[in-house]
């Protein structure tokens, strides 16, 4: 039997110390810039430079320099160098990392005659929602970036929360950061000290087969610092010769929005999207206009499939900032995916028109997605190749360009970006997944089912994973393994149509023609416009001879094929029309 056998396999598709407050006016970013660059450090392992993180100059006393930075920087050796504004490298102190307990702070020291800035401390305590914020570090090496850079960029303040995170973790932000950068300084809009970068969100997708990866990478931009607050409380503990004041301990108030808000991240990074909502609910009641709540709620009622709900939260997001680059792309795909071409063209112009932090990668990726599902792949790849060259590590990005290669053509190119989103993620069950489908257009249908073996190891629900396996199985003649693949993708889906017609091809071939007919028309009902459906039960019925019945599937087949721009597929179906005598 000639069934229609396109590619049904699915691809699935981060000065001196003041004692005193002082008050500073808020100066350009390129100041900032400048200043950050002065005050931030290199962090190596003296034995191994690629074990590597930043840190901040706090305090200069005579030739000795105080550098604080994150715990887990200095966690595993007690040999450092540092490498300061001049490129001069300086050796650690010996037996100067003292950590702090309970929170992801250490200060460390060296000694110089050189002279280098010291960080001007600022009162973290006052820093809240929409407050611009500015990160540094000196992201790691990378297959493109053989030595660390320095690195700036710019943002807002997300929460600033009483109730601290694991770790100390109280103030979240929306700059774009790299692995590398923990331990630099966040500085507010005078250029001064409010946090300690040390926590950027999970880059891997939890395995959950609910997840729209699409939503959830939206997800992953919010970073977390320990506030400077909570070293200048603890430092005189840990080393009395600091002298800084410590500012007073706020009274203890029931929980405020930014406190919700931050455990509401924590869950959406999670995959625990059911808690998020309802933390997010409680964010919205205390305040109203808290715009990344909306985006956030957005993107738990999406992967929820409330793409309603999803899509009027980022627009209610993008009510509150009409630069909401992150609400723009998702709301845009959704109106996609919803029908809605012309609002998600619409949200697309606003992407093109809104200016972009140009070291934002994640920006770059949310807006190849929606170039790539309105059709624009060569603008789609161009947005995949910059995020890329922001951020060479982003898995994401390597496994969605390997998709894209695959759609253009470019079979080698995709397997390339597999492999390096595997190299990357070994637990990427989206890259094997991929990976497989090439490997089943290449005609390893061995290795295929190597890759789709591993999918469903690391997730066990991947209805996907077994469909893409039956097909493998159908193929190779193991026509029950295939059936046992197919009925197991829709015991996790029960509305995958693409299992249906696969399972309805394998039924035929083992003599149930009723039950073939049955699956294609299930296929059909769950999507009106499967054209291979209506090829493949036309197929059927012309077995059955069923004639009038097969005419007008395949028929109704060639008018979608060619409203599809599939014209091979279309030409099969004439040719079926002609052999039927329709002609």
């Amino acid at each position: 039997m000639n069934y229609y056998r396109g590619c049904s396999a699915a691809i699935v598709g981060v000065s001196v110390a003041l004692v005193q407050v002082h008050v500073a006016q808020a100066i350009s970013r390129a100041e900032i810039s400048k200043t950050a660059r002065s005050i931030t450090v290199l962090i190596q392992d003296a034995q191994n430079p690629k074990n590597a993180g930043s840190g901040v100059i706090i305090k200069k006393e005579g030739q000795n320099y105080t550098i604080l930075t994150a715990q887990h920087v200095v966690q595993y050796s007690t040999n450092f160098k540092v490498v300061t504004s001049d490129e001069k490298q300086h050796p650690v102190t010996q037996g100067s990392v003292q950590k702090f307990p309970d929170v992801d702070l250490a200060l460390i020291q060296f000694k110089s005659s050189e002279t280098y800035n010291v960080a001007q401390i600022g009162n973290s305590d006052e820093s809240s929602l929409g407050a611009a914020s500015y990160v540094a570090g000196f992201p790691g090496t990378t297959a493109v970036r053989s030595e660390p850079t320095f690195y700036f960029t710019s943002g807002e303040i997300a929460a600033n929360a009483s109730r601290p995170l694991k770790d100390g973790y109280a103030i979240a932000y929306s700059n774009p950061t790299l692995p590398g950068m923990s331990g630099g300084p966040v500085l507010n809009e005078k250029g001064e000290l409010i946090g300690i970068h040390g926590r950027a969100e999970n880059a891997a997708i939890p395995q959950n087969a609910q997840i729209r990866e699409d939503i959830y990478v939206l997800k992953t931009e919010f970073n977390y610092a320990v506030p400077i607050a909570t070293f200048l409380r603890m430092a005189p503990k840990i080393n009395n010769t600091l002298a800084f004041q410590a500012p007073s301990t706020p009274a203890s108030f029931a929980p405020k929005a930014d406190d919700y808000f931050l455990q509401a991240d924590v869950k959406l990074d999670k995959g625990d999207y059911k808690g998020a909502l309802t933390d997010f609910d409680r964010v919205l009641r205390l305040n109203p206009n808290y715009e990344a709540a909306y985006t956030g709620r957005g993107v738990a009622r999406g992967n929820l499939g409330d793409r309603k709900g999803a899509i009027e939260d980022f627009s209610q997001a993008i009510r509150i900032d009409p630069n909401n680059v992150r609400a723009y792309a998702a709301r845009g795909n959704l109106r996609f995916e919803t029908g809605d071409k012309q609002g998600a063209e619409t949200d697309l112009k606003q992407l093109m028109n809104v200016s972009m932090e140009s070291e934002d990668y994640r920006a770059y990726f949310n807006r190849a997605r929606l170039r790539e599902n309105l059709g624009d792949k060569q603008g789609a790849l161009t947005d995949y190749n910059q995020a890329l060259g922001i951020n060479s590590n982003f898995t994401f990005a390597y496994n969605n360009r390997g998709k894209l290669y695959a759609d253009l053509g470019n079979k080698q190119a995709a397997l390339a970006d597999y492999e390096r989103a595997i190299q990357l993620n070994p637990d990427s069950a989206d890259a094997f997944n991929n990976r497989g489908v090439i490997r089943i257009q290449s005609g390893n249908r061995q290795g295929a089912i190597a890759d789709f073996d591993r999918v469903i190891r690391i997730n066990p629900s991947s209805a996907t994973a077994y469909s893409n396996r039956g097909n493998v199985r159908h193929e190779l003649g193991d026509k029950q393994g295939a059936l046992t693949d197919y009925n197991q993708a829709l015991r996790i889906n029960p509305n995958y149509a693409s299992a249906y017609n696969n399972r309805g091809k394998v039924r035929f071939d083992l003599g149930d023609k009723r039950g073939s007919i049955a699956d294609f028309e299930r296929a059909i009902r769950l999507n009106p416009s499967y054209a291979e459906a209506y090829y493949n039960r036309g197929q059927a019925y012309s077995e059955f001879g069923k004639k009038q019945d097969a005419i007008a599937d395949f028929k109704k087949a060639a008018s979608l094929f060619k409203e599809q721009g599939n014209y091979s597929n279309y030409r099969m179906a004439i040719g079926m029309l002609r052999k039927l005598g329709y002609f």
